[in-house]
């Protein structure tokens, strides 16, 4: 089975919402911010490790290494499309940022981070699987 990833995206984009919710309150009332990478890796952890958990239990089979990185890989695209859309948005509404030498640091950051993501939905997914399989095990 292959991952879903509109669920994906759906978990990615309401950990990401509600992680810019907490952040937003915990700075307005609390004086104290989180963490900015956290922004970075928490919701394709979260995401990831939901959808490895919903493979394993429809499944109910370990994953191949090739199949885990080409998840990972269709995960860290579904990443890169919502984040452009957010970036264009961005650039829409900030026109200082949309000079060449801003441009140019904006690409290198964003595939760097897509790097980290790739990685951590690698990681997470094979993760998830796992778990859920030990879980589907112990509760025979």
């Amino acid at each position: 089975m292959r991952a879903n990833l509109f669920r994906y995206a759906g978990v990615y984009i309401a950990v990401a919402l509600t992680l810019s919710l907490v952040t937003w309150l915990l700075a307005a009332f609390a004086g104290f911010s989180l963490p900015t990478g956290l922004s970075t890796v928490l919701p394709p952890i979260l995401a990831a490790l939901v959808e490895g958990q919903c493979v394993a239990r429809a499944t109910r089979a370990p994953l191949v290494g090739s199949e885990a990185w080409g998840t990972a890989l269709r995960m860290t695209a579904v990443v890169a499309a919502i984040n452009l859309v957010v970036l264009i948005g961005a650039l829409l509404f900030s026109p200082e940022l949309n000079n060449p030498q801003a441009l140019g640091i904006i690409g290198g950051v964003f595939v760097v981070l897509l790097v980290l993501v790739l990685l951590v939905n690698r990681v997470f997914y094979a993760m998830g699987v796992k778990s859920q399989l030990k879980a589907l095990e112990a509760g025979k």
